[in-house]
């Protein structure tokens, strides 16, 4: 689980770059979101490997990283609060994301 954001600087630099309001968890969604918004092609490459230097917190019983986690959630649907209220909402608020990857028109 995770992700790699590859954009040119002054696209990056546009977006206003990674949102302070999220320490760690979330801020992937939230600038890829803000470009999408700005009118920018989002590509998720799944097939793409990419190799971390550091093992994910979360995958140990510690109660630090979880809360990271955690606030960053909640950070996140503050946010964009449409994500968990149903499938129609989130088509409406955001019909362009909805009609480029899922083809559902509002």
């Amino acid at each position: 689980m995770g992700a790699s954001i590859f954009a040119r600087r002054e696209l990056f630099d546009q977006l206003g770059a990674w949102d302070p309001y999220f320490f760690l968890y979330y801020e992937d969604k939230d600038i890829c979101l803000r470009a999408w918004r700005a009118g920018y092609s989002v590509v998720l490459a799944s097939t793409l490997r990419w190799t971390h230097g550091w093992a994910r917190e979360t995958t140990e019983l510690r109660s630090t990283p979880w809360k990271r986690e955690f606030a960053s959630m909640y950070k996140f649907y503050r946010r964009y609060p449409e994500f968990l209220t149903g499938e129609a909402v989130a088509i409406r608020k955001h019909a362009r994301i909805n009609r480029d990857v899922f083809g559902k028109q509002p």
